[in-house]
């Protein structure tokens, strides 16, 4: 507590602050009008003998401008830095960084994928040393770049996927953890997969539904796991899927301790 660096709040007095905050996300975005010249800033620390500086929210120019938020420890010896990336323009459009659509082929996101959510996390199979990685901007002409999805490592590895704007003045990042699981995990993954197969097949057949049904009809969103229109049945299927899925990822987490 006494090296205590995190924020516990911060408030500013305009509108569309994004993501929500979090004391662990340390970058939030913001787009302003052309008349903002100035953004009041309030920020409480979790130590209350933590030293706050604030930098960068007076004399806003047009373009891209960094608020900093700085906690310091009361020995000086820590520190954490927030920072607010502030958009000033007068065309929204072309300064517009946000994806429209994220998504990992065979894999999903937690959470489920929002423009105004930047970190997320993902399990993938052993198998898995590169990611298909579906992205589509909000705005078409903004650039995509994709960092760290190629020859994963087993365990943690850390995907940046960065959004530059139509004018080339922002840059809006979002942040994937991918873990790739090792050869032990997987097996006893697989071994509960198919005992889940075996679990939708007797609900398959409990409900009516067409046991030939074909996987490989999947639209695109599907296989990214994006939502479409299937029918309830199916929906409650990938839902009770997703339950389970969810259940065998703890248990893996549990016997690696």
């Amino acid at each position: 507590m006494e090296n205590n660096t995190d924020l516990k709040e911060f408030r500013i007095n305009q509108e569309g602050l994004l993501p929500i905050f979090q004391k662990d996300v340390y970058e939030y975005y913001l787009t302003v009008s052309k008349d903002v010249n100035e953004i009041e800033v309030e920020a409480v620390s979790e130590n209350p003998n933590s030293k706050i500086q604030i930098s960068g929210n007076n004399n806003l120019q047009l373009g891209e401008n960094t608020i900093q938020i700085r906690v310091i420890s009361p020995d000086e010896n820590e520190e954490k830095i927030y920072s607010i990336q502030v958009t000033k323009t007068d065309n929204e459009e072309i300064a517009n960084s946000n994806l429209e659509i994220l998504a990992i082929e065979n894999a999903s996101l937690e959470p489920a994928f929002d423009s105004n959510i930047t970190n997320y996390k993902t399990e993938v199979s052993n198998e898995i040393r590169n990611l298909n990685i579906f992205a589509v901007p909000e705005n078409e002409n903004a650039k995509i770049e994709i960092k760290g999805a190629y020859e994963l490592d087993v365990g943690n590895n850390f995907v940046d996927i960065s959004v530059t704007s139509e004018d080339g003045r922002i840059q809006k990042n979002y942040k994937i953890e991918v873990y790739r699981r090792n050869r032990q995990e997987n097996n006893l993954y697989e071994k509960q997969q198919e005992e889940n197969e075996e679990k939708i097949q007797e609900i398959l057949e409990v409900q009516g539904i067409d046991e030939n049904y074909n996987t490989e009809k999947l639209s695109l969103e599907s296989r990214y796991y994006i939502s479409d229109n299937n029918s309830i049945k199916i929906l409650i299927l990938s839902l009770i899927l997703i339950l389970i899925s969810i259940i065998l990822i703890f248990k893996i987490r549990n016997n690696k301790k």
